[in-house]
């Protein structure tokens, strides 16, 4: 029974690491892009371009694919709507050549920021492919995010980077005029 104890003490000593662990990694992880706070996708690649993050991951073997786009922040068109509007239009139903128009949830509010979201099933090259777009909107400002699957084999990614997304400050300090230090 004394031989027991190491390990039982290796095991307790170990058990009390991996909560710290977990902590410290995801928030290694935690990343931003204008007003949008997020924990980067695991396994995803990323390109960086001045106006657009794009994460990336593909199965060649199987051709499924899911591209998450975080565009910069940008002026906006005055009202939630228009700025879901425009951002569906031009970074959603343009460059991916559809026409299908969202399925909308109610608007709602995170930190001041009014966000709409919507969705779409479209087809890829003969290929069912979902269209997801987040629309942030506040002081006269919109950032978007777009997100492309064509299999459901990333909807845990999905829904974990969904989850994650967050706002970094209220749009209230710039709009009053006074200055902020986050975002």
């Amino acid at each position: 029974m004394v031989r027991n104890k190491p390990f039982t003490f290796m095991k307790k000593l170990l058990f009390s690491f991996v909560p710290i662990l977990c902590t410290l990694t995801s928030y290694a992880q935690k990343e931003n892009f204008g007003i949008v706070n997020y924990t980067a996708p695991a396994g995803f690649h990323l390109i960086r371009h001045e106006n657009v993050l794009t994460y990336y991951k593909e199965d060649k073997n199987t051709g499924a694919y899911c591209n998450i786009f975080i565009y910069q922040l940008v002026p906006g068109q005055g009202d939630p709507k228009s700025d879901f509007d425009n951002a569906w239009n031009n970074q959603v139903q343009k460059p991916f050549k559809f026409t299908a128009s969202p399925a909308m949830q109610p608007e709602a509010d995170l930190k001041g920021w009014k966000f709409l979201f919507g969705n779409a099933k479209y087809n890829d090259n003969g290929i069912a492919t979902l269209a997801l777009l987040i629309c942030f909107s506040g002081e006269n400002k919109m950032q978007s995010v777009c997100i492309l699957a064509n299999s459901d084999s990333f909807k845990s990614d999905i829904e974990n980077f969904i989850g994650s997304a967050d706002v970094s400050r209220s749009p209230s300090s710039t709009a009053s005029g006074q200055n902020s230090t986050s975002g």
